[in-house]
């Protein structure tokens, strides 16, 4: 077999460890045929195959991301950004210009903060956010995806009060003194909240996908195992009917829907090389950075 195209005079990383390193690598259509030195590796290109000089650059294998939430992650690139925020006050400035861009009593949504990194290390509350946004409901998950932040208009939509019992699975921070939440809602008392917002029609869902397909592109990432439901699956369909899945999709099924899948007889590994299912989705527990996982010993 001839190569249609071939890289030379560059650094390539094989990850095999008889042959770590190689100058060229030869590619026959959308496959690897052969790595090696610049000279057997050059004579193996087809006589109308594309050449590429790499000037010394290095290539490396596609990246693949084991662990996320593609569609949500598009989804949030319209929201107020709060990853890697080095203070809640800088924070709170991001909140604010949000507010300012959005219509009065429509919800502003943000998601990345992280707590830890902010001076004391403590949990912000629903009283920061009510300071710049008084006329918005604000709802912010933490990076983790295990704490939601909410301010009180957003309480007051969700009926959560001094009153409103811990759901099961999750917990809603009080104040010490008054009793009062505080905006800090852990677990699956995020979903009292959550189940305020609509779900994503088709088309926000499949151009939220497109958008965090060109991100995960420009940082080497070329496939992605997903933690969603049935609304990212039938985007990811949608994208791959239309031939604009550009990305190699492993989807992961949510727990909720397992019995669905098993009386549909889905296994894992079904599916093509674009789109296919892997494994089921559950946890029993929470996480460290949100102080929800259960300890031998407590937090510090």
């Amino acid at each position: 077999m001839k190569a249609t195209t071939v890289l030379y005079n560059g650094n390539i990383h094989t990850m095999d460890s008889a042959v770590p390193r190689a100058q060229a690598i030869a590619i026959a259509g959308n496959r690897v045929l052969a790595v090696g030195d610049d000279s057997e590796i050059c004579a193996l290109l087809e006589p109308e195959g594309k050449a590429v000089d790499l000037n010394g650059r290095t290539v490396v294998p596609g990246l693949t991301d084991a662990h996320l939430h593609f569609m949500s992650y598009g989804l949030s690139l319209k929201q107020v950004d709060l990853a890697e925020v080095p203070t809640k006050a800088e924070a709170l400035e991001r909140v604010a210009a949000g507010a300012a861009q959005t219509p009065t009593g429509h919800w502003v949504h943000g998601r990345g903060w992280d707590h830890s990194l902010w001076e004391g290390g403590a949990f912000p509350t629903r009283w920061d956010l009510d300071s710049v946004a008084p006329d918005h409901p604000v709802y912010l998950r933490r990076k983790c995806g295990h704490v939601g932040w909410a301010n009180s208009r957003a309480l007051e939509l969700a009926d959560i009060s001094t009153a409103t019992p811990d759901p099961f699975g999750g917990a809603i921070d009080h104040d010490p003194a008054t009793g009062e939440p505080t905006g800090i809602l852990k677990e699956l008392a995020m979903d009292l909240v959550s189940r305020l917002f609509a779900e994503p029609s088709l088309h926000e869902a499949t151009e939220a996908i497109k958008a965090a397909i060109s991100n995960a592109h420009r940082l080497g990432i070329t496939g992605v195992h997903t933690m969603e439901g049935t609304t990212a699956l039938s985007a990811f369909e949608q994208l791959e009917a239309d031939g604009e899945l550009d990305l190699r999709i492993l989807m992961q099924i949510p727990e909720d829907n397992m019995d669905a899948a098993i009386q549909m007889g889905v296994r894992s590994g079904f599916g093509n090389e674009r789109l296919r299912f892997g494994a089921v989705k559950m946890f029993a527990d929470g996480a460290l950075g949100a102080r929800t996982a259960y300890m031998l010993e407590p937090f510090e």
